[in-house]
């Protein structure tokens, strides 16, 4: 893991194998958790939905997960209907809040951020 200090937070970048309970819980609590480009492969979500689980578990009812994806048709809706079975709260961020290269009808396809939180 890569630790940067900025003022009074500790911000750590790790590589983690979904699924891998150990390695996701040798992390620690987690405010934030940044995903890209993660969900393409519909065998993938469940181990990306465990480490999803332990990662936002913290006693912290703020700690969010930021996706951000593009829709291949891939099953990208399957994943997020997976997330609403296991008992999080998805919300798409709207496509005009995002930057103009990445809003809807720009030629490049859809993309996606989702705000991810526990119930």
């Amino acid at each position: 893991p890569t630790t940067h200090r900025c003022r009074e937070h500790r911000t750590t970048v790790s590589a983690l194998p979904w699924g891998d309970i150990a390695a996701t819980n040798a992390l620690g609590e987690c405010d934030i958790v940044l995903g890209a480009e993660l969900v393409y492969q519909e065998e993938h979500f469940p181990a990306l939905l465990q480490t999803l689980r332990v990662l936002l578990a913290s006693s912290r009812s703020e700690a969010v997960a930021y996706f951000s994806f593009c829709l291949r048709g891939r099953g990208e809706a399957r994943f997020e209907s997976m997330l609403e079975e296991e008992g999080f709260a998805a919300e798409r961020v709207p496509s005009e809040m995002m930057h103009p290269e990445y809003q809807a009808g720009n030629g490049k396809g859809e993309f996606v951020v989702l705000v991810i939180r526990r119930r």
